[in-house]
C-alpha cells in the first residue's frame, strides 16, 4: 500500500502544473520567491513572485543604489521593495500616483494621475518639493540624458469619446513653465515613456487596440515630431529598454481584453514578438543591470520577477567544470543531501586533505547556507522554515573543482 503524504501531494501537483501548464487558482502560492508556472515563458526564463500585498501597483523605478521602488495608485503611496520582498512605505498621501523616476542624485520624481495632477520631487529623506501643478492627468515620467523631466499627459479616463482624447509629451525644467512640446492626434493616449541613449523619446499608446493599431511611437525631443515605431500591440502601459539602453524594448500590455496581460519584446526595427503570457492585468516593466525583468501585476497586487536561470548573478561565484554534483531529493521539502563525485576516481585518497565548500543562494544572490567538509562526506541541508518556496542554487567547490546545481524548495 502506497502512503500518500502532504509533501507527496504537493510534489505531484507541482509536476502536473510544470508539465502541462495547467493553472488553478487554488494551487497558486503568492509569497516572495514562489515560482509562477502560470506565466508562460520560453526556457531558460522562469517567473517568480518578488513582492505581494501591494495596492494597485503601477510604475517601477530603480534608485541610483539599485533599490526597487513602486507606486501604489489606489493607496496613494510609493514603496521601497527589499531583495527579500518586504514592502517599506517611502512616502504616502499622494493622489493616484503613477509614473516614478530617479535622477542621479537620488531624488525621486512622481506624477499624480488626476485632472489637475502634480509633478512631485522627494529627496532621499522623503522631503517633498512641488515641481509643477495643473497637469492633465500625467501618467509617465522619465529623465532625458540631459537631466530634463519628460512626462506624458492624457485625459483618457475623463472623457467619454476617444475623439475627445487629449494627450501630450511635456518637458518640465526647474525654474521654467511646463512645455507641451508635442500634442498627439485623437485616438491616442500616451502612458509609459522612456528615452534611448541619444535622447530620442519612446512612448506607449495605451489606446492601441481601440480604434488604432499604433502602439509605440518615437518623438524627437528637439522638434516634437513623432514617428510610428511599432504597431499591433494592445493596451500598452509601460516600456523599458534592456540594460545599457539596448534593444529589445520590453512592453507591458495591460489587458488583451480577457483580463490577462502580456509582455512583448520589440527589436530595433520595430518588430515585436511575445515574450511572456499568463499575467493578470499588468502596468509596468523594468529591467535591471542584472537582466532581471520586473513586472507590476495590478490584478494580483504583486511584482513578478523574470530571470534567465542560466545567467543570473550567482554564476559569478562559480566556474562550471565536468564533475558530477549529486543532490537529492530535488525538489526538496525538509532535507537535502549534497555529494560530489568525480567520474573515474576510484578513491578519495588524493582529495581527503582538500575540503569542499557548499554554499546555497536564493535567486537574489543572498547566501542561505554554507558548510565545509571532506570530499567523502555528504552534506545535509535542512531548509529554515523562514525560507520561501522557490528556486535555489548550490555552488560547490574546492581549490581544484567547482560547479553549480539548481534545486527547487517546496513548502
Amino acid at each position: 500500500m502506497i502512503k500518500i503524504t502532504i509533501q507527496n501531494l504537493k510534489f505531484i501537483l507541482f509536476l502536473i502544473i510544470l508539465q502541462t501548464g495547467i493553472f488553478c487558482t487554488f494551487a497558486e502560492s503568492m509569497e516572495p520567491g514562489d515560482p509562477l508556472p502560470r506565466i508562460i515563458l520560453s526556457p531558460p526564463y522562469q517567473a517568480f513572485v518578488y513582492a505581494t500585498g501591494l495596492s494597485s501597483p503601477d510604475a517601477l523605478a530603480l534608485s541610483p543604489s539599485g533599490d526597487l521602488y513602486v507606486s501604489e495608485e489606489s493607496a496613494g503611496r510609493i514603496s521601497k521593495i527589499t531583495e527579500e520582498g518586504s514592502v517599506i512605505t517611502f512616502v504616502e498621501g499622494l493622489s493616484s500616483p503613477e509614473g516614478i523616476a530617479f535622477d542621479n542624485l537620488g531624488n525621486l520624481y512622481a506624477v499624480e494621475d488626476i485632472q489637475n495632477g502634480r509633478v512631485l520631487c522627494y529627496d532621499s529623506t522623503g522631503t517633498l518639493s512641488i515641481v509643477a501643478t495643473d497637469r492633465a492627468a500625467p501618467e509617465g515620467i522619465t529623465l532625458s540624458p540631459l537631466g530634463e523631466l519628460l512626462i506624458t499627459e492624457s485625459t483618457v479616463q475623463f472623457v467619454s469619446s476617444p475623439f475627445d482624447y487629449q494627450t501630450y509629451v511635456t518637458r518640465v525644467e526647474a525654474g521654467y513653465s511646463p512645455d507641451r512640446f508635442h500634442t498627439a492626434l485623437f485616438l491616442w493616449s500616451y502612458s509609459g515613456i522612456t528615452t534611448d541613449g541619444d535622447g530620442l523619446i519612446y512612448v506607449c499608446n495605451e489606446a492601441s487596440g481601440t480604434g488604432t493599431t499604433n502602439s509605440v511611437l518615437t518623438i524627437d525631443p528637439n522638434t516634437g515630431v513623432q514617428s510610428l515605431f511599432c504597431s499591433g500591440l494592445t493596451a500598452c502601459e509601460g516600456l523599458a529598454f534592456s540594460p545599457g539602453k539596448n534593444f529589445p524594448i520590453f512592453v507591458a500590455e495591460e489587458d488583451l481584453g480577457d483580463g490577462h496581460g502580456r509582455l512583448s519584446e520589440v527589436n530595433e526595427s520595430g518588430s515585436h514578438s511575445t515574450f511572456a503570457t499568463g499575467f493578470l492585468s499588468i502596468e509596468d516593466v523594468l529591467v535591471d543591470d542584472l537582466n532581471r525583468i520586473f513586472v507590476t501585476e495590478d490584478g494580483s497586487g504583486s511584482i513578478i520577477m523574470i530571470i534567465d536561470t542560466t545567467s543570473i548573478a550567482i554564476q559569478e561565484y562559480c566556474e562550471l567544470e565536468e564533475y558530477r554534483l549529486n543532490v537529492f531529493p530535488n525538489p526538496v521539502t525538509d532535507e537535502l543531501n549534497i555529494a560530489l563525485t568525480i567520474p573515474g576516481l576510484l578513491s578519495y585518497q588524493d582529495y581527503l586533505k582538500d575540503d569542499i565548500e557548499v554554499t546555497i543562494y536564493n535567486l537574489n544572490g543572498t547566501q542561505v547556507f554554507h558548510d565545509r567538509k571532506s570530499y567523502d562526506e555528504t552534506i545535509r541541508w535542512f531548509p529554515s522554515e523562514k525560507l520561501s518556496q522557490g528556486l535555489y542554487l548550490i555552488c560547490i567547490g574546492s581549490s581544484q573543482h567547482s560547479l553549480t546545481e539548481k534545486i527547487m524548495l517546496l513548502r
